[in-house]
């Protein structure tokens, strides 16, 4: 048989030395969620980063379109005051158009209608109505004129309100004042 000395050759006896611990398996299940939860977290923080990227970049295009919306609103504001100033400047045109021929066919009436021994001194034109002054050689020439002119079309609501008698140098004359209204609908009286 063979012998082996296993001793050490000072002949004292060595300790054995014990094998390593291998790491206990909490340390490596604790580290490996810890290596997980960091991986987690760091693809949370990235998906959460792209997300804040990308509502920014949308907030910045949606305000970008507000601004240009806001810009197109006072373009249009101002095109429908423009409008409203052309529509309102269209009917006062139109107004005037249609009021343009009255001053017109009243002096033709009233020339019309004007007996020979009356004349006019004054006339005035409101939109309440014609007042007329003037002076006539008899009072039936006053009568006559007041006639003619209840008789026309043109003219309604005739009313004298002033016939009196006076002298212009050595004649005697009938000074006398009316007042009525113009009937604008006929557009052909004669």
């Amino acid at each position: 048989m063979i012998k082996i000395n296993l001793l050490p050759s000072d002949g004292k006896a060595k300790r054995r030395k014990k094998p390593p611990a291998a790491v206990p398996l909490l340390y490596a299940i604790t580290v490996l969620v810890l290596i997980i939860s960091l991986a987690g977290g760091g693809f949370g923080y990235k998906i959460l980063s792209d997300r804040l990227s990308a509502a920014q970049k949308e907030k910045t295009e949606k305000t970008a379109q507000l601004e240009a919306l806001k810009k197109k609103t006072k373009d249009v504001e101002a095109l429908e005051k423009t409008i409203k100033t052309i529509t309102d400047n269209k009917k006062v045109i139109e107004q005037l158009k249609a009021n343009q021929s009255t001053p017109v066919r009243v002096l033709d009436e009233i020339s019309r209608l004007l007996p020979d021994n009356v004349w006019l001194t004054r006339m005035n034109v409101t939109e309440q109505g014609l007042t007329l002054s003037g002076v006539a050689k008899k009072n039936d020439d006053v009568v006559i004129f007041v006639n003619h002119l209840k008789d026309s079309k043109l003219f309604i609501n005739v009313y004298l309100s002033k016939s009196q008698s006076g002298a212009m140098g050595e004649l005697s004359v009938y000074n006398f004042e009316m007042q009525m209204s113009i009937n604008v609908a006929p557009k052909a009286a004669a």
